[in-house]
């Protein structure tokens, strides 16, 4: 499943090396990790189910 699908708030923290170039991508996330495994086997929308059958 594309991440755009997954029901979460989240950000993301990019930090810069000397250079003022991305060094390190940071996620974070108001859930567990295991909400989010979860939600790749348990999709509640239809758009997600039908892209969870067509992965099969």
């Amino acid at each position: 499943l594309a991440t755009e699908e997954l029901r979460s708030q989240d950000w993301s923290e990019l930090k810069l090396n000397q250079d003022g170039l991305i060094c390190a991508h940071i996620d974070y996330w108001h859930c567990s990790k295991l909400d989010v495994v979860k939600q790749h086997f348990f999709p509640k929308t239809p758009l997600a189910r039908t892209a969870l059958k067509k992965n099969r």
